[in-house]
Protein backbone atom coordinates (compact mmCIF):
# COMPACT_ATOMS: atom_id res chain seq x y z
CA UNK A 1 0.00 0.00 0.00
CA UNK A 2 1.31 3.49 -0.77
CA UNK A 3 1.62 6.07 1.75
CA UNK A 4 -1.14 8.75 2.26
CA UNK A 5 1.44 11.28 2.51
CA UNK A 6 3.35 10.28 -0.41
CA UNK A 7 3.72 12.14 -3.84
CA UNK A 8 3.32 8.63 -5.34
CA UNK A 9 -0.12 8.13 -3.79
CA UNK A 10 -1.06 12.20 -4.62
CA UNK A 11 -0.18 10.65 -8.03
CA UNK A 12 -2.08 7.50 -8.56
CA UNK A 13 -5.02 8.97 -7.18
CA UNK A 14 -4.88 11.89 -9.50
CA UNK A 15 -4.27 9.39 -12.32
CA UNK A 16 -6.85 7.30 -10.64
CA UNK A 17 -9.38 10.64 -10.91
CA UNK A 18 -8.27 11.31 -14.23
CA UNK A 19 -9.25 7.98 -15.66
CA UNK A 20 -12.22 7.49 -13.96
CA UNK A 21 -13.73 10.87 -15.49
CA UNK A 22 -12.27 10.66 -18.80
CA UNK A 23 -13.81 6.92 -19.41
CA UNK A 24 -16.96 8.32 -17.56
CA UNK A 25 -17.16 10.97 -19.64
CA UNK A 26 -16.01 8.95 -22.67
CA UNK A 27 -19.30 6.10 -22.21
CA UNK A 28 -22.22 8.99 -21.76
CA UNK A 29 -21.11 10.66 -24.74
CA UNK A 30 -21.19 7.06 -26.71
CA UNK A 31 -23.96 6.60 -24.85
CA UNK A 32 -25.96 9.77 -26.07
CA UNK A 33 -24.96 8.89 -29.32
CA UNK A 34 -25.56 5.10 -29.70
CA UNK A 35 -28.76 4.94 -27.42
CA UNK A 36 -31.59 4.19 -29.53
CA UNK A 37 -30.22 4.29 -32.79
CA UNK A 38 -27.53 1.51 -33.27
CA UNK A 39 -30.61 -1.09 -34.59
CA UNK A 40 -31.24 1.33 -37.20
CA UNK A 41 -27.85 3.62 -38.37
CA UNK A 42 -24.25 2.99 -38.33
CA UNK A 43 -23.62 5.44 -35.65
CA UNK A 44 -20.32 7.11 -37.44
CA UNK A 45 -20.73 10.68 -36.12
CA UNK A 46 -19.62 12.29 -31.94
CA UNK A 47 -17.35 9.85 -30.34
CA UNK A 48 -17.56 7.59 -32.91
CA UNK A 49 -15.94 9.73 -35.66
CA UNK A 50 -12.92 9.38 -33.21
CA UNK A 51 -12.38 5.71 -32.33
CA UNK A 52 -15.15 2.87 -33.92
CA UNK A 53 -15.45 1.29 -29.84
CA UNK A 54 -15.69 4.57 -27.60
CA UNK A 55 -17.60 2.40 -25.07
CA UNK A 56 -15.01 0.18 -24.75
CA UNK A 57 -12.37 2.69 -24.26
CA UNK A 58 -14.60 4.35 -21.83
CA UNK A 59 -15.03 0.85 -19.58
CA UNK A 60 -11.12 0.22 -19.84
CA UNK A 61 -10.43 3.98 -18.56
CA UNK A 62 -12.70 3.12 -16.22
CA UNK A 63 -11.26 -0.12 -15.40
CA UNK A 64 -7.77 1.36 -14.90
CA UNK A 65 -8.95 3.93 -12.55
CA UNK A 66 -10.66 0.71 -10.27
CA UNK A 67 -6.69 -0.24 -10.25
CA UNK A 68 -5.48 2.92 -9.56
CA UNK A 69 -8.09 3.39 -6.64
CA UNK A 70 -7.30 0.18 -4.93
CA UNK A 71 -3.57 1.13 -5.19
CA UNK A 72 -3.12 -2.96 -6.45
CA UNK A 73 -0.97 -3.65 -9.19
CA UNK A 74 -2.15 -7.03 -9.29
CA UNK A 75 -5.82 -5.73 -9.55
CA UNK A 76 -4.91 -3.17 -12.25
CA UNK A 77 -3.28 -6.11 -14.08
CA UNK A 78 -5.86 -8.31 -14.18
CA UNK A 79 -8.40 -6.00 -14.77
CA UNK A 80 -6.07 -4.73 -18.17
CA UNK A 81 -6.11 -8.95 -18.85
CA UNK A 82 -9.70 -9.58 -18.62
CA UNK A 83 -10.24 -6.09 -20.69
CA UNK A 84 -8.28 -7.26 -23.31
CA UNK A 85 -9.82 -10.84 -23.62
CA UNK A 86 -12.76 -9.53 -23.50
CA UNK A 87 -12.50 -7.08 -26.16
CA UNK A 88 -10.11 -9.09 -28.34
CA UNK A 89 -12.86 -11.39 -28.23
CA UNK A 90 -16.39 -9.25 -28.30
CA UNK A 91 -15.28 -6.41 -31.06
CA UNK A 92 -14.39 -8.73 -34.26
CA UNK A 93 -18.04 -10.08 -33.65
CA UNK A 94 -19.28 -7.01 -33.39
CA UNK A 95 -17.76 -5.43 -36.26
CA UNK A 96 -18.85 -8.70 -38.37
CA UNK A 97 -22.38 -7.75 -37.37
CA UNK A 98 -21.59 -4.20 -38.67
CA UNK A 99 -20.21 -5.22 -41.92
CA UNK A 100 -22.59 -8.05 -42.71
CA UNK A 101 -25.44 -4.77 -41.83
CA UNK A 102 -24.08 -1.60 -43.63
CA UNK A 103 -21.35 -3.92 -45.93
CA UNK A 104 -19.02 -1.13 -48.07
CA UNK A 105 -20.17 2.03 -45.57
CA UNK A 106 -18.33 -0.23 -42.76
CA UNK A 107 -15.52 -0.76 -44.60
CA UNK A 108 -15.47 3.17 -45.57
CA UNK A 109 -15.74 4.18 -41.40
CA UNK A 110 -13.23 1.44 -40.90
CA UNK A 111 -10.90 2.51 -42.95
CA UNK A 112 -10.77 6.12 -41.90
CA UNK A 113 -11.65 6.01 -38.03
CA UNK A 114 -9.78 3.51 -35.66
CA UNK A 115 -10.65 0.54 -33.90
CA UNK A 116 -9.65 1.84 -30.14
CA UNK A 117 -7.08 4.74 -29.88
CA UNK A 118 -7.90 8.53 -31.47
CA UNK A 119 -5.37 9.47 -34.15
CA UNK A 120 -7.23 12.77 -34.49
CA UNK A 121 -9.30 15.11 -32.22
CA UNK A 122 -11.18 16.41 -35.05
CA UNK A 123 -15.01 15.22 -34.04
CA UNK A 124 -17.36 15.21 -36.72
CA UNK A 125 -20.64 15.73 -35.50
CA UNK A 126 -24.53 16.64 -36.86
CA UNK A 127 -26.29 19.60 -35.09
CA UNK A 128 -28.87 17.48 -34.47
CA UNK A 129 -29.43 13.57 -33.79
CA UNK A 130 -32.85 11.63 -33.30
CA UNK A 131 -32.83 9.16 -29.94
CA UNK A 132 -35.32 6.62 -28.76
CA UNK A 133 -35.46 8.05 -24.94
CA UNK A 134 -36.15 4.62 -23.58
CA UNK A 135 -33.26 2.91 -25.25
CA UNK A 136 -31.11 5.91 -23.99
CA UNK A 137 -32.45 5.56 -20.55
CA UNK A 138 -31.45 1.80 -20.70
CA UNK A 139 -27.83 2.80 -21.67
CA UNK A 140 -27.76 5.19 -18.90
CA UNK A 141 -28.52 2.65 -16.07
CA UNK A 142 -26.12 0.61 -17.46
CA UNK A 143 -23.57 3.20 -17.40
CA UNK A 144 -24.30 4.02 -14.37
CA UNK A 145 -23.26 1.01 -12.23
CA UNK A 146 -19.71 2.32 -12.70
CA UNK A 147 -20.16 5.32 -10.30
CA UNK A 148 -19.36 2.91 -7.51
CA UNK A 149 -15.73 2.38 -8.36
CA UNK A 150 -14.08 5.53 -6.37
CA UNK A 151 -16.36 4.39 -3.64
CA UNK A 152 -14.99 1.08 -2.96
CA UNK A 153 -11.74 1.97 -4.15
CA UNK A 154 -11.65 4.38 -1.03
CA UNK A 155 -13.12 1.57 0.95
CA UNK A 156 -10.94 -0.79 -0.29
CA UNK A 157 -7.74 1.31 0.44
CA UNK A 158 -9.35 2.17 4.36
CA UNK A 159 -10.33 -1.79 5.64
CA UNK A 160 -6.62 -2.50 4.34
CA UNK A 161 -5.19 -0.20 6.82
CA UNK A 162 -7.15 -1.61 9.35
CA UNK A 163 -5.24 -4.71 9.41
CA UNK A 164 -8.24 -7.32 10.34
CA UNK A 165 -8.24 -7.89 6.81
CA UNK A 166 -7.43 -11.64 6.09
CA UNK A 167 -4.20 -12.40 4.49
CA UNK A 168 -6.29 -14.22 1.93
CA UNK A 169 -8.03 -11.54 0.55
CA UNK A 170 -5.18 -8.91 0.88
CA UNK A 171 -4.32 -7.53 -2.71
CA UNK A 172 -0.84 -6.87 -3.71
Amino acid sequence: MIADDSWLHALTEALAWACFVAGAALRFWATLYIGGRKERVLVVDGPYSLCRHPLYLGSLLLGVSAGLFFESPATLLALLVVATVYMRSTVPIEEAVLRARHQDAFDAYAAFVPRWWPRRLKVRTPAEITVDVRKLWLECARASRWAWLPAVGLALRYVRTLGWLPRLLRVP
